[in-house]
């Protein structure tokens, strides 16, 4: 998984890292989201990423959701 750049946690990635990653697993189709600290990442009903911000979460009112094919 890629978090975003934060000293002692993450180094963070670039587009092209990005781009590999996708390469890598056969992704069909990508997306580049913002990344900032309001990206927020569940998996299993679990956050699998480390939020950065001073205040916690903020809430958005959007968001996309991953099923597997035939779902």
């Amino acid at each position: 998984m890629l978090d975003g750049r934060q000293p002692g946690w993450s180094m963070g990635a670039t587009l092209r890292d990005l781009m590999n990653v996708f390469m890598e697993y056969g992704a069909l189709q990508a997306a580049n989201l913002d990344g900032g600290s309001s990206a927020e990442m569940v998996c299993g009903g679990q956050v699998v990423n480390r939020l950065w911000n001073v205040f916690g979460e903020r809430y958005l009112p959007t968001a996309w959701l991953v099923m597997p094919a035939g779902n």
